[in-house]
Formats: structure tokens, sequence, C-alpha cells
């Protein structure tokens, strides 16, 4: 099984949402159904069971937001009056799987150089941010914990930030030049609108940076090629959020565009991207004269994952 970052994240969001008791099923609860997805997205890539996923919809008044939805065999809304919003449950009921996913899960945070990243997922699920927009100095983070844990505070410690839990409030405070130490480290990257406040909290922080035009322009001369939002973030020393604000500006201007490839995403002008399609769709189709409708075969032909492939088959051979 191979160990990416993207399933590190799912583990630390399943420790802060998730149910380690239950031995039957894999479980979890987040009121973001784009981090449900993204959580259900990479098990799916481990699980080579035959059961299919359901999806609980808690809600105050018991609304039914939708039918059905893509991968899930279930969808179920229920009344929860404590709810201020909608939120979800993943459930995936699979006992030979939860004996691995437990052993991974135990693997996984035994190994220093993935805590960061787990530290991420348990934040997406755990966090919190408090800023007084009244009062510049209140700018803090919170992370729930009923009581003191061992594997959040190593991931702090590591990260050079002072342990701060109040036993009264259950909370991990963070504050002051920690604040800084999160956000070079993406705290807030899963859950969207933890980063939109991250990033409001941290637009009262004055600080020294590109005109907008100037980085437009920079970006715009380095999209020649592809590129990662987090390679350009590194490189203009910028956050990732300002990065992906700035390239989402240039595509509606129909200045740059993306390309997911085997999971990550790319961006580039049109044109470039638009050259690799073509290119893309030639070596498939060379590739499916040879080996049929076969997206494991064709895959390792192209340098591409299963899924990929068949995603690309589907969106652009399809067309034709």
């Amino acid at each position: 099984m191979q160990i990416t970052k993207e399933l590190i994240y799912c583990i630390g969001l399943w420790l802060a949402e998730g149910d380690s008791k239950t031995s039957t099923e894999l479980t979890f609860t987040n009121n973001s159904l784009e981090l449900i997805m993204f959580f259900k997205e990479n098990i799916d890539k481990i699980y080579s069971g035959i059961n299919i996923p359901r999806l609980y919809v808690y809600s105050a008044n018991g609304i039914k937001y939708f039918e059905k939805l893509d991968g899930f065999k279930t969808i179920k809304s229920y009344i929860d009056v404590r709810a201020n919003r909608p939120y979800y449950i993943y459930r995936l009921a699979d006992t030979k799987f939860m004996i691995e996913w437990k052993k991974l899960v135990k693997e996984t945070i035994e190994q220093e150089q993935f805590e960061i990243d787990i530290l991420i997922g348990i934040f997406a699920g755990e966090g919190n941010i408090k800023h007084d927009i009244k009062n510049h100095n209140s700018r803090n983070v919170r992370i729930a914990s009923k009581k003191p844990n061992e594997l959040i505070e190593k991931c702090l410690i590591n990260l050079g930030i002072p342990i701060k839990f109040d036993p009264k409030h259950r909370v991990y405070w963070i504050s002051g030049g920690s604040l800084n130490k999160l956000h070079n480290n993406e705290i807030c990257i899963l859950h969207p609108e933890k980063s939109h406040k991250f990033k409001k909290m941290f637009e009262y922080k004055k600080e020294n940076h590109y005109s907008k035009r100037e980085l437009k322009n920079n970006l715009i001369n380095e999209l020649k090629q592809f590129k990662t939002a987090k390679e350009l973030s590194i490189k203009y020393n910028r956050s990732y959020l300002r990065i992906a604000e700035v390239l989402q500006e240039l595509k509606k201007d129909n200045l740059s565009n993306y390309k997911k490839i085997n999971g990550q995403v790319y961006w580039a002008k049109p044109k470039i991207i638009e050259d690799y399609n073509k290119n893309l769709i030639d070596k498939i189709n060379e590739s499916l004269i040879r080996n049929g409708i076969n997206y494991t075969a064709i895959g390792k032909e192209i340098g591409f994952n299963r899924k990929s492939v068949k995603r690309e088959i589907d969106k652009n051979l399809h067309k034709s």
C-alpha cells in the first residue's frame, strides 16, 4: 500500500472525527461535504473490498439535500435539533478492513515524518480560528481535545510551538508567532471554511508583499510550463492560499488553467494544457489499439494510474 500525503491527511481526519471504538465500520464525521468526499476518494484508493459506503446527513430540519451521490450506496437524512448547520457521516462497514486500517493508523502515527500531515488532518476536524477584528492582538487558533493528547503535543513540539492546554475549555491554544508556523505548514489546507477564516485573520497582519499586478505578471511567466500552487508559493514566498487566489483570477481572464494528473493539480497557460491534452489523447488512442479497454495496461504505458486513465477516456475520447 502506498502511503500518500492525502492518505495521511485522512488518518488525521479519522483520529479527530472518526469512531476508533468500533471494529465493524470506518466512520468519519464533518460539516464539509467537500471534506467527506476527499476522505471517501482516498479510502477508495486503498479499499479492495466489495462494500459500498453510506452517507448520513443530519440537519435541524431533516431536509433531504440530495437523493443520491456518486459512490455512495445510500443517503439517509435525519433531524438533529442541535445542528446549527448540516453535518455528514461517512460509514463503510467492513470488519476485515477495519483491522487493516487501525494497523495502518498505528504504524503511521509512530513515524515522526508524518506528524505535520496528521496534524493538518486533525485540525480540519477539531481546529478553530478565533479572531476579533476589533482587536488586532486577538488572533488565536484552537485545537479541541477532551484531555491532553500525546500525538497533538508531539506534532506541536516538532513545529516549535509551546504546549498550552486549557483543561477548562478542553482545547490547545496557539497564538502569537506560533501562528506563522501553522501558516507556513498550511494547517488549514483541507477545510475550505477554515482556510478562508485563517486567511482573513492573516490579512490583518501587516507584511511586505508583491503588488497584485506584479504577482500576476510573475505567475503568467511561470506558467509557460506546468507548476503546482505549492511550488509557486515557495518560490515567491507567498501563502498557498494567496497563490491559489491569483491563479483563479488569471483563470477567469483565460490566462491560466489547471490539469489534474495522478491526483496532483498542475497549472499552466491554457494553450499548454490544450496541447498536452491533445498529445495525451493521441497516446491513449495508440495504447487502446494495443491493449483495448485495459486501464491498468494503458496507465503503465503513459505513466497514469488506472482511475486517471478512465477519467481521461470518459472526458475526452467519448466527446468524439
